[in-house]
């Protein structure tokens, strides 16, 4: 009985009863009726899971009123803009709140997904105001709604960009939703030449006499970027499926699969197969962003909330007098991640637009 619970192999193994798996009717009656004697267990220890889950449920709804409440003075407190402040950043109060807390949070938040905040990305992020979370119903069963709010920027002309994820219970046995597909609310709307999804290529026509061959055009190569987060994607539609922002996730999925995975398997799974997985990881980096970076925005800012990394017993062996000062270099000069001291440049807008190089004159001066 266990050994078919904990081993993945267990069809394979001859001396597993013949039973296993067949439906209760179909068993033999003394099995059956051993089987459902353990149903019936198994059904009370249901119930109990489910009037606890619904006290849970209770609490985690006054915990997250009471969250809300502090959300909603964190934001107006980074919006405050004093008279004459001419700062074009999303929290005028910490500019850069959101991108510094974004990347100091390292691993923590990005974790093992497809998504990562490249170095393009950072200056539209400047101007992220806030990070919202909705469930969909009060049951919190059937999914919720991740929206980032951001100001008047050169980038886009929205001003929230909201992702709704429908999740389902599957299976009564087992208590967490399974996500469905996620949908974008609406598109982003890119100003000209302000897409960092894309690069844009140029490209000399051929042929034509010397006059043509002068002549170029341009094309949009897609590139990886944060803001692939934001699309629909519904496994079990094929017009979803082949959409070319699905199919760039899928291919940049294949590519991470095939450092684990063999040559030969490597045509195993088909779109949908994938989709699927791509669909988990961009929930996973929902549930992040929600259970982790937003609730940790402050520390993860300040860098309190950044796990401190262990040395292995061969560096500390290794370690003498003599090293402080290059290990003290190789602190400062290191790059951040988990683990890191956060780094002063973090707080500075990336764009070069005056307001940067003044404050990494503050910072070099100290």
């Amino acid at each position: 009985f266990w050994l078919k619970l904990c081993s993945p192999g267990w069809s394979h193994l001859p001396h597993l009863s013949p039973h296993a798996m067949a439906p209760v009717d179909e068993l033999p009656v003394e099995v059956s009726a051993t089987v459902k004697e353990l149903q019936g267990l198994d059904d009370k220890f249901l119930e109990m899971r489910q009037a606890m889950e619904k006290e849970m449920l209770a609490v985690q709804k006054t915990f997250q009123e009471q969250k809300d409440v502090l959300c909603a003075a964190r934001k107006l407190k980074l919006l405050v803009k004093e008279a004459g402040d001419t700062e074009t950043a999303g929290t005028p109060a910490l500019p850069g709140f959101w991108l510094t807390a974004m990347k100091h949070s390292g691993d923590d938040f990005m974790g093992e997904y497809l998504i990562s905040i490249e170095e393009y990305d950072e200056e539209v992020l400047w101007h992220l105001e806030d990070i919202e979370w909705a469930y969909l119903d009060e049951d919190r069963e059937k999914g919720g709604k991740l929206t980032f709010l951001f100001n008047e920027n050169p980038f886009f002309e929205n001003k929230e960009i909201t992702v709704v994820f429908h999740t389902e219970i599957t299976n009564k046995y087992i208590a967490e939703p399974e996500v469905m597909k996620m949908q974008l609310e609406h598109p982003i709307e890119w100003k000209d030449g302000k897409n960092v999804m894309v690069t844009v290529e140029k490209k000399k026509k051929s042929g034509g006499g010397k006059k043509k061959a002068n002549q170029s055009k341009t094309k949009e190569v897609p590139r990886p970027s944060f803001f692939r987060f934001f699309i629909s994607l519904d496994p079990a539609s094929e017009e979803s499926v082949q959409s070319p922002e699905v199919q760039f996730l899928i291919k940049q999925a294949l590519m991470q699969g095939e450092e684990d995975e063999d040559e030969e398997d490597e045509d195993d799974e088909d779109d949908e197969d994938v989709a699927e997985g791509v669909l988990g990881s961009l929930y996973g980096l929902a549930l992040s962003i929600r259970d982790d970076l937003m609730a940790r925005a402050v520390r993860y800012y300040t860098g309190e909330a950044c796990e401190a990394e262990e040395d292995s017993d061969d560096e500390d062996d290794d370690d003498d007098e003599d090293d402080d000062e290059d290990e003290d270099e190789d602190e400062s000069s290191s790059e951040e991640g988990k683990g890191a001291k956060p780094k002063k440049d973090l707080f500075s807008k990336p764009a070069d637009d005056g307001k940067k190089g003044q404050k990494e004159e503050e910072c070099k001066q100290q």
